[in-house]
């Protein structure tokens, strides 16, 4: 009989609200999932922000090192320490080449400006030297000492007379022949 009240209470009940009362209890179990979700997406915001705050770090670092080896919770708060320690060191690398650079920056000017420098020592230096050399050539005091380099200088300007005095030839030469054509 009581089979039978069975089969008889399933065959009553329409196909129309079989379907409504699944769909509704699909729709409530998404919304008890979504609310589970928000649920344990506050508690977990709730637990990094309560462990940045430094307050409970140690506290939540000996439940982590209490549970068994293979707890997910602790791999992820041990990896979560490892990676800040890392972005910590990257930080300070980073601020150590920075500091690097601009050290290399203002070396590069000192460096350009002492070239700047140097050049033109080099340039009065020069002029000296050749202003030092010349007196030393029209000082008749210094004939000991110059007198190998007088031999040089009279060579060297004798070398230079004749070749102004070639190059007026050829012009000389070349002005009459244009002028002859």
């Amino acid at each position: 009989m009581h089979l039978q009240n069975i089969r008889k209470s399933r065959m009553i009940i329409p196909m129309e609200d079989k379907k409504k009362t699944l769909r509704d209890l699909e729709a409530k179990k998404r919304e008890t999932i979504d609310l589970l979700d928000r649920l344990l997406e506050i508690f977990g915001g709730a637990i990094i922000g309560h462990l940045e705050s430094g307050n409970a770090e140690k506290e939540i670092s000996d439940l982590f090192a209490s549970a068994s080896e293979g707890d997910k919770p602790r791999l992820i708060w041990e990896e979560k320490l490892k990676l800040k320690k890392e972005i910590a060191d990257t930080e300070e690398s980073i601020k150590a080449i920075e500091a690097d650079l601009s050290r290399l920056g203002e070396l590069e000017k000192e460096i350009s400006r002492k070239e700047s420098e140097n050049n033109e020592k080099t340039k009065e230096t020069t002029l000296a030297y050749s202003d030092l050399g010349q007196l030393i050539l029209n000082d008749s005091s210094f004939d000991q000492f110059s007198a190998f380099c007088k031999q040089d200088a009279e060579e060297i300007f004798h070398n230079i007379d004749s070749r102004e005095k070639e190059l007026n030839e050829l012009e000389n030469s070349e002005g009459r022949r244009y002028s002859i054509i």
